[in-house]
C-alpha cells in the first residue's frame, strides 16, 4: 500500500516498515506534513519527549513504532522536523532544516497487518518491562536513605535508580533527589571532587526541563 500528494508519500521501506518520504524539496518553515486521526493524543507528552530526544543523540530501536521514531533526518544531530497537534484533530509537521526530496520524515517499524493478538503480546510485554523498571524505581528511593552506614552501596544505587529513569525517559522529572543523594554519599567519604560533580547536575536538570517546556509550549500553539 502506497499513499502519495505532492508534499509527503507513504511508501514501503524494505526491511523497515512503513516510511513517510518527502515528495519534494522542503524549505525551513514549510509544512512537512499534516495527518488527521480520529482518536488524537493530544496529551501524550512523551510524543514531545522523543523529539526532544534527538538533540542529545537519543534514537529509538527499529521496534519502536510511528511514534516512537525520531524527528531528525538521517539521523542527524539536529532536528530537521518538529512535529505537534495544532488542533484536536490533526498533526502538524513543520521544516526545521532543508529537506530533500526522497528524505524519509518518520517510520513505523511495526506491521500494519499483524493480529490483535500479536500487538496485544507485544503491548503486554514492553509495559510488564517498564512497570518493573518503576517498581524497582521506588523500592530504590525507599532503600536509599539507609544506606548512610555504607555510601560506596547508597551510590550504587541511585547510579542503577538514574539509569532506569533514564530508560523510563523521566529523568529530567524525577533525577534531582537522586543527585542530592549522590553529592551526599560522596561527602560522607570525603571525595569532593565527585561530589561537586553530582551537585552541578541539580541545576543543569532543572534547565534542561524548563527548555523542553518551551519548546513543547510552541509545538502546541502552532506556527505562522
Amino acid at each position: 500500500m502506497s499513499i502519495s500528494n505532492d508534499i509527503f508519500a507513504i511508501e514501503d521501506i524494505p526491511g523497515k516498515g512503513k516510511g513517510v518520504i518527502a515528495s519534494r524539496y522542503r524549505a525551513p518553515t514549510h509544512r512537512s506534513f499534516l495527518l488527521s486521526f480520529k482518536y488524537p493524543r493530544q496529551s501524550n507528552a512523551n510524543i514531545y519527549l522523543l523529539l526532544m530526544h534527538t538533540r542529545e543523540g537519543y534514537y529509538q530501536p527499529l521496534e519502536a513504532s510511528f511514534w516512537s521514531a525520531p524527528g531528525s533526518i538521517r539521523r542527524a544531530s539536529r532536528m530537521s522536523i518538529i512535529t505537534g497537534m495544532r488542533d484536536s484533530s490533526r498533526l502538524h509537521s513543520v521544516a526545521l532544516t532543508n529537506i530533500a526530496s526522497g528524505d524519509e520524515l518518520c517510520i513505523s517499524y511495526r506491521s500494519l497487518l499483524a493480529t490483535r493478538e500479536t500487538r496485544r503480546r507485544e503491548l503486554k510485554e514492553s509495559l510488564e518491562i517498564s512497570d518493573g523498571r518503576r517498581t524497582t524505581i521506588a523500592r530504590l528511593y525507599d532503600e536509599i536513605p539507609q544506606c548512610g552506614s555504607n555510601p560506596a552501596l547508597g551510590l550504587r544505587k541511585v547510579k542503577l535508580a538514574l539509569r532506569l529513569l533514564a530508560e523510563e525517559h523521566i529523568l529530567e522529572y524525577h533525577a534531582d533527589s537522586y543527585y542530592y543523594d549522590g553529592f551526599q554519599f560522596c561527602v560522607a567519604v570525603s571525595d569532593i571532587v565527585n561530589a561537586k560533580a553530582w551537585r552541578i547536575r541539580v541545576p543543569t536538570l532543572v534547565l534542561v526541563h524548563l527548555a523542553r517546556r518551551s519548546l513543547l509550549d510552541l509545538t502546541t500553539r502552532g506556527w505562522a
